[in-house]
């Protein structure tokens, strides 16, 4: 018979932590689930079009009358040119940065709950990662 109790059942899971989780879990759901449901509208294949020029072209020529930077068309390429190219493709890096904005709030919760002294050092380098202490 074992006396020792399991760490699993002394341990408890914060409540933000899993609510973040629950959040993130249907983020990923939502936003993952039916990127090939609905045909591409008008912004979308104009984007597939840079995209699709970095690709083939490799060459891109930045004009200030466009309303998107390139970085966002950059992005599309490597999607392209990692999963080929489809509505998939095209969809995923804005689902993925949706995700990423999603999980935002969980860095602010993380911040908040470091001991003092890295939210001290934090305030002198707010690039820093959460929760490093140095």
């Amino acid at each position: 018979m074992d006396m020792m109790p399991s760490l699993a059942m002394n341990k408890k899971i914060p409540w933000g932590v899993l609510a973040t989780c629950v959040v993130v879990v249907l983020a990923v759901f939502l936003r993952l689930g039916w990127l090939n449901l609905r045909p591409l509208h008008h912004d979308e294949g104009v984007n597939y079009f840079f995209a699709n020029q970095i690709v083939q072209a490799a060459h891109f020529r930045y004009d200030p009358t466009n309303y998107h930077g390139p970085f966002y068309f950059f992005v599309l390429a490597l999607s392209f040119l990692v999963l080929g190219v489809s509505e998939f493709s095209l969809r995923l890096p804005a689902a993925l940065f949706g995700i990423g904005i999603v999980l935002l709030p969980w860095l602010f919760y993380f911040r908040r709950s470091c001991p003092p002294r890295c939210r001290s050092r934090d305030r002198r380098c707010p690039t820093a990662p959460p929760g490093r202490c140095d």
